[in-house]
């Protein structure tokens, strides 16, 4: 049988699982960013099309273009952080 590389493993000391209400509270802070990102696109659609003269569709494709960007170079960072090799640890500047 073949082992897992050791820095793949799930570690056996993760201790208790966290409970709904500790979710919430760490979750937080990410309603509030999501409401002003939300807020920030409205805004900028309305603003690219009434008072720029864009197209609608033009700006559904430069807001798809930039999601579909997130959904490549996110994975990337992060496959990119992981694999990082330094003498003082993964993700950071060495």
């Amino acid at each position: 049988m073949r082992r897992a590389h050791p820095e793949m493993q799930t570690p056996t000391t993760a201790g208790p699982p966290l409970s709904n209400s500790m979710i919430w509270i760490f979750s937080a802070p990410a309603a509030g960013q999501g409401f002003m990102y939300l807020f920030l696109s409205v805004y900028l659609l309305a603003y690219a099309t009434e008072v720029l003269g864009l197209a609608p569709a033009a700006m559904g494709l430069i807001f798809l273009a930039s999601r579909l960007w997130d959904a490549v170079s996110d994975p990337l960072a992060g496959y990119l952080s992981d694999h990082t090799k330094s003498r003082i640890g993964r993700r950071r500047v060495g």
